[in-house]
């Protein structure tokens, strides 16, 4: 409701009581809402305007000490908008301009008859309305200033000329205003570059402000993107409005904008996001379904309908429990009733196919809440190998018990501390107790008393295989000497270890290594008590022969000869038991040609099949090959043809002389056999212990041309 059809109070004064008075009952009469109060000067006027809140003032010019004019002046100081009606008999257009420089509202000169009051009357009530409107716009204009500042959108006025006159703080903020610059910035500053959100420039009669002005009509949902010189961007959305004059033309464009950076970022995250989602169930390296709370198959991705033989449509029209064997209606709502959005499941099923075939699957489940539907996504992963690896797994573990079960060796498991919680039979059998009475205890506990079990516990844990030696004690005294091996991380947080009794074994390498401790003796006995004297005889023999030709001489030299033969050979026999440490990558061809340098091979012909590198001692594997030619040379014959070839695992070398009698193949490697008067009958046994020293096998047969064929095999080659 307006409030021009409130009560109007006037305040007239006159000097003349009656006649105030009489204009006062005229005016009430002509309109019903003034309300005249009288006042017979201006310094009563101006007492009344406080007391009655007066709302217009009609004033006379001519009144004693103080007139109109200076009346109104007096008003203006403390009431500056309050309208003022000057009501003077005494009209000149002198008086109506000091009036008007005075700040009077209206100028009425008085005169004859009544009408004059239907015309003041007229003149109040259109001075209040107006003054009434102004405050009211000028409310309407500071509420909606406060409004458009604290609002939460950015919104500006623009000029005709497209020039800022009003920015809220949320447009100063987001456009980078200075408020006291505002008037400086226009909407097409060269400080910033407009563009579409792709980042194309938009031409000026594009941009929302000229759209707006130039149709006069509204923009909604225009978007772009600002680009300031520092790199800095926003993206805006941007409606606005024309704002008309009186004649109804453009005057000046309001607008609104909202700062979308975030949510442009955010759609664009989303629509990466739902892409990748996409790509991913499209192509997924897994099956996935979607299915409601019925069990109906809403949504398969192409690899499941590939992997079961059925296209989109015939999988959509299947319920789950159709696809999976291991499932029910009733198993499989239980399972979905008992879940929450977003939990998760895993369980293991088995797919039919199409064709009848069955894919074991391990199946992870996923409640989902979407656009109010309960749905369920469905990850499905082939497991036919895992489940192939699991069967092995348990065949290893089934084979595992049986060995430990019926080993020959004692079998013991131990958890971390080294007590046993696993024992086979041969483990009663060796520490002479019960299975129950061996649970629970360690190796330690069996030890003599005097033995230190920590000492030696240290160097088996920094062993490389981690193998020892520990003794134990049986319940009757018996102390016996165990080998120990462990392995870790068979089964997790346990060890397997096996043990056994290698008393004998010890007490047989104790009297090997006497006999090597003797043959160490011997061997110095022969290189220097034996070689020595031969040495003087063969000196002596020589002087003999240059003072007196005699026929005894040559058998002399010739037992010389064989004696030195003797000596070498005994002394290589003798320490060719050493064991082999440091082996080699050797090339055999090249080895057999140097041997074959080294031998007196007469006209012998040597033949090469073989182009492998083995791991070998060198000098060792050269003492082989000599001993092997020089074999041939004097059982074959000067003209014999000597081959080394080839074997899957290993070298043979072979003649073609009248070879070796099969009934005697066991006994060539025997220390003094011979069939050749001039041999010691030692090189074949050197050859064996070289094979021995190596791990390698040797084996006599027949050649291929009927001569003697030794094969050497278990040969560890040098990859390729």
């Amino acid at each position: 409701m307006s409030k021009t059809v409130n009560p109007i109070r006037v305040l007239h004064v006159d000097d003349e009581p009656d006649l105030s008075d009489m204009v006062a009952t005229f005016l009430e009469r002509e309109d019903d809402r003034l309300t005249v109060c009288t006042a017979t000067s201006a310094n009563e006027g101006l007492e009344t305007i406080d007391e009655a809140d007066v709302d217009c003032i009609v004033s006379d010019y001519d009144m004693p000490s103080t007139n109109g004019i200076e009346f109104l002046e007096a008003v203006r100081e403390s009431h500056p908008e309050l309208p003022f009606i000057l009501y003077t008999g005494k009209g000149s257009e002198e008086v109506a301009a000091d009036a008007i420089s005075a700040g009077v509202t209206d100028y009425l000169q008085k005169d004859r008859g009544t009408e004059q009051y239907a015309i003041l009357a007229n003149r109040i009530t259109n001075a209040v309305s107006a003054q009434w409107s102004a405050i009211e716009s000028e409310q309407n204009r500071y509420r909606l200033e406060r409004i458009l500042k604290t609002i939460p959108s950015c919104v500006v006025q623009l000029d005709y000329e497209g020039r800022f006159i009003f920015a809220n703080d949320r447009a100063v903020e987001v456009l980078g205003l200075e408020e006291s610059e505002l008037t400086d910035w226009a909407y097409n500053d060269p400080e910033w570059e407009i563009m579409d959100l792709n980042g194309n420039p938009i031409s000026d009669e594009k941009l929302p402000f000229r759209q707006v002005r130039d149709s006069g009509e509204p923009l909604y949902g225009f978007r772009h993107t600002i680009k300031w010189s520092d790199g800095t961007q926003k993206n805006l959305l941007v409606n606005g409005t024309p704002l008309l004059d009186s004649n109804g033309e453009t005057d000046s464009v309001i607008f609104s904008l909202t700062d979308i950076t975030d949510q442009i970022e955010y759609q664009h995250q989303l629509t990466q996001a739902t892409a990748r989602l996409e790509a991913l169930f499209e192509n997924s390296p897994d099956m996935i379904n979607i299915h409601d709370m019925e069990g109906n198959i809403t949504d398969p991705n192409p690899l499941l309908c590939e992997e079961m033989g059925y296209d989109e449509d015939e999988l959509t029209d299947m319920k789950v429990w159709e696809l999976d064997q291991e499932m029910n209606p009733h198993k499989a709502h239980t399972l979905w009733e008992g879940m929450n959005q977003g939990d998760r499941k895993r369980i293991e099923g088995v797919y039919q196919r199409r064709d009848g075939s069955e894919l074991p699957v391990e199946v992870h489940i996923r409640y989902l809440y979407v656009d109010g539907e309960d749905r369920f996504m469905v990850i499905s992963r082939d497991i036919t190998e895992r489940k192939k690896q699991e069967q092995q797994l348990q065949q290893e573990r089934d084979r595992f018990r049986a060995v430990f079960e019926e080993a020959f060796d004692t079998m013991v498991l131990a958890d971390e501390d080294g007590q046993y919680i696993k024992v086979n039979k041969s483990a009663t059998e060796l520490f002479r107790h019960p299975e129950d009475e061996l649970i629970g205890r360690s190796i330690r506990e069996f030890a003599p008393e005097d033995f230190d079990f920590e000492m030696a516990w240290q160097e088996f844990q920094q062993s490389e295989k981690e193998l020892g030696t520990f003794p134990l004690v049986r319940p009757n005294g018996d102390e016996r000497i165990i080998e120990y091996a462990a392995t870790r991380d068979i089964i997790p947080d346990q060890h397997l270890s096996v043990l056994r009794d290698v008393t004998e074994r010890k007490q047989r390498e104790q009297k090997l290594n006497r006999q090597n401790e003797q043959l160490d003796e011997f061997a110095s006995l022969v290189s220097h008590d034996l070689r020595n004297p031969l040495n003087v005889a063969s000196g002596h023999l020589e002087i003999a022969r240059k003072d007196c030709d005699s026929e005894h001489l040559e058998p002399v030299k010739r037992a010389l000869d064989r004696m030195n033969t003797l000596t070498e050979d005994l002394l290589m026999l003798a320490r060719q038991g050493e064991t082999i440490d440091d082996l080699e990558p050797v090339d055999i061809a090249v080895l057999v040609e140097g041997c074959w340098q080294n031998v007196e091979t007469a006209d012998a012909t040597l033949v090469i099949d073989v182009n492998r590198t083995i791991y070998t001692d060198k000098s060792r594997l050269k003492q082989l090959v000599e001993n092997l030619v020089r074999n041939a040379v004097e059982h074959g014959g000067d003209a014999v043809t000597v081959t080394v070839g080839e074997l899957d695992d290993g070298f043979y070398i072979e003649d073609n002389g009248p070879g070796i009698p099969e009934h005697e193949h066991d006994d060539v490697f025997d220390a003094g056999y011979s069939t050749n008067k001039e041999g010691t009958g030692f090189g074949l046994s050197i050859v064996k212990q070289i094979v021995n020293a190596h791990d390698w096998e040797i084996h006599v047969a027949e050649g291929s041309e009927g001569g003697a064929r030794f094969e050497i095999s278990s040969v560890k080659f040098n990859p390729e």
